[in-house]
């Protein structure tokens, strides 16, 4: 099943563009039979400039989880924001998720990127996480 995000411009020229051509983010969901019951896949991808788009986001990955509150999920994706960022806290808190890479390697090093400066197509000068990997406990 594929969810359109309801907000997915804050209007700027890139928006105007994308919209255009018809690209808009959303989510897909894989539901998964297990032996242990079903589980939810998401792969997403979040606004890549604004954070109040990305919150409005994030706010309706939370409404889509109450309503399924009781299976387990796997969330992966371009999430386009920081490790530090209150949009991450908003996800781990909202969406009840771990992160896979702190939860099994501990701290992220420094020098990890998933948008990394040195690809030759980067249009950013430093290395950046964007990209992440949850899952509910």
């Amino acid at each position: 099943e594929y969810h359109r995000f309801r907000f997915n411009t804050d209007g700027g020229l890139f928006d105007r563009g994308r919209k255009l051509v018809g690209v808009e983010k959303g989510f897909a969901v894989q539901w998964v039979q297990t032996p242990v019951g079903e589980i939810a896949f998401l792969n997403l991808h979040l606004h890549p400039k604004s954070k109040a788009v990305r919150i409005a986001q994030i706010l309706e990955l939370i409404e889509w989880r109450i309503k399924h509150s009781s299976s387990p999920i796997i969330i992966t994706g371009d999430f386009n924001m920081l490790p530090t960022s209150i949009e991450r806290v908003l996800v781990m808190k909202g969406l009840k998720v771990e992160d896979a890479f702190e939860s099994f390697y501990g701290n992220r090093p420094t020098r990890l990127c998933t948008y990394c400066a040195n690809n030759r197509l980067a249009w950013l000068a430093e290395d950046k996480v964007f990209d992440y990997f949850f899952y509910s406990a």
